[in-house]
């Protein structure tokens, strides 16, 4: 199924207002310069959030927009059922309309199991997973950087194509909290290692 860009536009709105102080408001204008997203389109996804109880917004020098809840009461079920109108990966799933196959269809029982699946994965998945997977990320990045030329170099030397560059070495003598580690240390294991690193190149 492939999601709407109003969608992903609006998740990517969420996540920005989510990332900020609680209960400060934000003008669709500073979004739209952060997101790469024009003000009108903006303002189409906000008509949207604002009936739903998503957003809130405030008149006045200081007034914009903000988060009508806390990041960990949006679920993201709602927000997408919102933007998209329905998730159903087939229309049979939706609405009181029927197909005429429907009692011989011998697909039906797997698009039912597959809307389930999305339904409970969305329900279980928060704006506030965004915000902690985001800083998570930032964390990462900033204790434990590295390059993407770099990254590659570990990728080959991990399947075997070669072995670990020199400068590596210095690398892994190093945890990714930057506690120094003894010249002879090997690690445990090197996938382990390498997520992490290509992790701090994305």
């Amino acid at each position: 199924m492939r999601y709407s860009t109003r969608t992903r536009y609006g998740l990517r709105f969420l996540i920005n207002l989510a990332g900020r102080p609680a209960g400060s408001c934000v003008q669709l204008a500073e979004i739209a310069r952060e997101e790469g997203v024009s003000v009108k389109y903006l303002e189409q996804i906000v008509r949207v959030l604002r009936p739903a109880g998503i957003l809130r917004s405030a008149r006045g020098a200081k007034g914009g927009y903000a988060l009508a809840k806390s990041p960990d009461a949006i679920r993201m079920d709602e927000v997408f059922e919102r933007l998209e109108g329905h998730i159903s990966p087939v229309e049979c799933l939706h609405g009181a309309k029927s197909c005429e196959r429907e009692g011989v269809c011998p697909t039906r029982w797997f698009w039912r199991e597959l809307d389930e699946h999305m339904r409970m994965f969305l329900k279980g998945m928060t704006l506030a997973r965004f915000v902690e997977r985001e800083r998570a990320l930032k964390t990462e990045k900033d204790t434990f950087p590295v390059d993407r030329a770099s990254c590659g170099a570990l990728l080959g030397a991990t399947y075997g194509e070669k072995a670990f560059p020199e400068e590596w070495k210095k690398v892994l003598q190093s945890s990714p909290l930057g506690e120094k580690r003894p010249p002879d240390y090997q690690p445990h294991n090197i996938f382990l290692i390498a997520e992490k690193l290509i992790a701090s190149c994305i």
